[in-house]
């Protein structure tokens, strides 16, 4: 019991009492980014369209198909 009144004890914190490292920091969007492929599947072929060579070696080590 006497652990339960720690969380009775403790200070509910507030938007004011925000610590000043917190209240400095901010973050950015991303930065310097590419769009080097655009992948899609055609439901009637039911494949990817658009895989990098390497995304289809690595499908294929996995045993999952891209082809059919």
């Amino acid at each position: 019991m006497a652990k339960l009144g720690f969380f009775a004890k403790r200070k509910h914190r507030t938007s004011d009492d925000t610590d000043v490292r917190e209240s400095a920091m901010e973050i950015s969007g991303p930065t310097n980014v590419t769009h080097d492929c655009h992948v899609g599947f055609d439901m009637e072929k039911g494949m990817f369209t658009g895989l990098p060579v390497s995304w289809e070696h690595w499908l294929k080590n996995a045993n999952i198909r891209s082809d059919h």
